[in-house]
């Protein structure tokens, strides 16, 4: 973890009004960060003189919990250097898995309700790593500007206005709204006003409270066949029932929607990820936008547009959205900073029609409130400064190299047994075998050997999956690629 997104992460676990002293909120921070692998075995903590700086602390407060750290061996320290992660952790503290807590949890507590049940069987998936090879979803932290980006979260919480600390208005930050706004509009095609765009902390954020706002206990949503994971489990979560609808190499099949009878409604929600599929990477065609934009509007369904990460484009332009299309108002469209920027930053947004916007601002404000505004205004000017327009300018060049080099690893074992979907854009491509294996085993014996596959039948709801893995490439530098495909040939025999 860079320094400035740990420092950062550090301060919002630090209270003053906290009855345990400064010193142990720190060290639990840390040791809770080495725990978790976001400091791996190895990294480097900040200067003491400097975290306490950037956390407004008494040295002697981190020189405290740093030595606490060293003498439960969790830090080494090295002379002239400074104080870096133990290569072995004390092994009476490593925690268990958080899947393995999840499990436990639930098997002491027989009365959670049905939904949390089924919702914890959906979201289960093998271990997952924050780095390395084939990390899906991830961005590489190492290429953001931090130090930019810092100053202007200081700037604004230096300069903040008192307003900013209550609870907030409905819908976010109005210049962050504003930057989103006009972003959307050049490098989306989407039509929208700042008022539309409702700032949220995640993409899950926003999918609850599209579906608590349009959708009741009971109501059908369309999914894609395969899709993403967190959506089905939120949709278990909001009480709806789900409905998986094929996808090929043109996205979703709109011939495969329900059917409409008296006894069958439609279904009230159609989720659908159209610029770049979750997982197996196909664009949905302009014939299947217009036919699934026709279909909403016949029979009054709400369709849920996630642009995940659309702008990561190795040819060509990034295609238009859909919601630029939509003449009916039908469609919501979902975006998040967590592919261009970093996960932790926990800003997104979901664009609504404008006669949906009072009831989803009034609805966040009495659901999950707004957000941090002095962070909201720092996004708000890096956006209308261009900074963000230049970052993934230049991250794309980095991924596309990072995905031409995997590509080249695999070629020589592609070919009637093995073959690789998607690769166009995003940060990952699916790497599918033509018969069933067990996918879900080989994923957990690599985790073993410390490289992250994400196995690819999970992602099927109903009998008929295919089988493999998606692979991530962004978060991985050549010499962890390499490494990772070493390990791949060994678990499938890949001579």
């Amino acid at each position: 973890m860079p320094a400035a997104l740990l420092e950062e992460w550090l301060a919002t676990r630090l209270s003053r009004d906290d009855e345990l002293p400064l010193q142990d909120q720190l060290y639990r921070g840390l040791r809770a960060a080495i725990l978790a692998g976001q400091l791996g075995p190895g990294a480097r903590l900040p200067a003491t003189r400097a975290l306490a700086s950037a956390l407004q602390l008494a040295r002697n407060t981190v020189l405290a919990a740093y030595e606490q750290l060293q003498a439960e061996g969790y830090v080494e320290g090295r002379h002239g250097a400074g104080s870096f992660v133990a290569a072995d952790l004390p092994e009476s503290f490593v925690e268990a898995p958080a899947e393995a807590n999840v499990a436990a949890a639930a098997s002491r507590h027989d009365k959670l309700s049905r939904r949390s049940r089924d919702w914890l069987t959906a979201c289960e998936l093998p271990p997952r790593r924050n780095a390395g090879a084939f990390v899906p979803a991830m961005p590489d932290l190492r290429g953001f500007p931090f130090d930019d980006f810092w100053r202007l979260l200081h700037k604004h919480q230096r300069a903040a206005p008192w307003h900013w600390f209550d609870y907030g208005a409905g819908g976010g930050l109005p210049s962050l709204r504003e930057a989103i706004a006009n972003h959307l509009q050049l490098a989306r095609a989407v039509r929208c006003s700042a008022e539309q765009v409702i700032v949220t902390s995640s993409t899950q954020h926003s999918l609850d409270l599209c579906m608590r706002i349009l959708a009741d206990v009971g109501d059908r949503i369309a999914l894609e066949e395969p899709g993403y994971f967190g959506t089905r489990g939120s949709a278990i979560a909001a009480g709806l029932q789900l409905q998986p609808v094929t996808v090929d190499d043109e996205g979703l099949r709109t011939d495969a929607l329900p059917a409409v009878t008296a006894g069958a409604p439609a279904p009230k929600l159609i989720y659908i990820t159209p610029s770049h599929q979750y997982p197996l990477g196909s664009v949905m065609s302009l014939s299947r936008r217009q036919a699934l934009l026709a279909y909403a509007a016949a029979h009054g369904s709400y369709i849920l547009e996630d642009d995940y990460d659309s702008e990561i484009r190795f040819s060509g332009r990034p295609l238009a959205s859909l919601q630029g299309l939509d003449a009916h108002e039908r469609v919501l469209y979902l975006g998040t900073f967590s592919k261009v920027l970093y996960p932790a930053l926990r800003i997104a947004y979901v664009v609504v029609p404008p006669a949906l916007v009072k009831v989803f601002q009034r609805s966040q404000e009495r659901l999950q409130g707004v957000g941090n505004y002095p962070t909201q205004a720092a996004l708000a000017e890096f956006i209308a400064s261009g900074k963000l327009a230049s970052h993934i300018r230049k991250m794309r060049l980095q991924y596309a190299e990072r995905n031409r080099l995997l590509k080249q690893l695999l070629a020589p074992y592609l070919g009637d047994d093995w073959q690789l979907l998607g690769g166009d854009a995003g940060l990952h491509f699916v790497l599918q075998k033509n018969a069933p294996f067990d996918d879900v085993a080989l994923a957990n014996e690599a985790d073993t050997r410390g490289v992250m596959l994400r196995p690819l039948s999970p992602f099927y709801l109903g009998a008929d999956k295919r089988h493999g893995f998606i692979l991530g490439y962004a978060a991985a530098d050549a010499r962890e690629l390499r490494r990772g495909i070493a390990v791949l040939k060994q678990l499938l025999g890949w001579s």
